[in-house]
């Protein structure tokens, strides 16, 4: 079982696997739009806070060969 998420609920967030680490962010919510970015590892069961998303508000992501973009 995974640990709770340390954000909240939201619609229209990223979520993407590479090599083992989980990454999630962005989204929205009824009052909101997050830049947020988190990782997951899921071996250890850990969540870490990645920089905010540098860019301007967005609704869809892409990984190409392993790359997050």
């Amino acid at each position: 079982q995974l640990d709770s998420p340390p954000f909240g609920a939201r619609y229209d967030m990223i979520a993407y696997e590479i090599g083992g680490i989980a990454y999630f962010g962005l989204g929205q919510d009824t009052n909101n739009y997050y830049q947020d970015i988190w990782k997951y590892d899921v071996l250890s069961q850990q969540w870490m806070k990645l920089d905010d998303f540098p860019g301007s508000i967005r609704v869809y992501s892409c990984v190409l060969d392993s790359l997050m973009e």
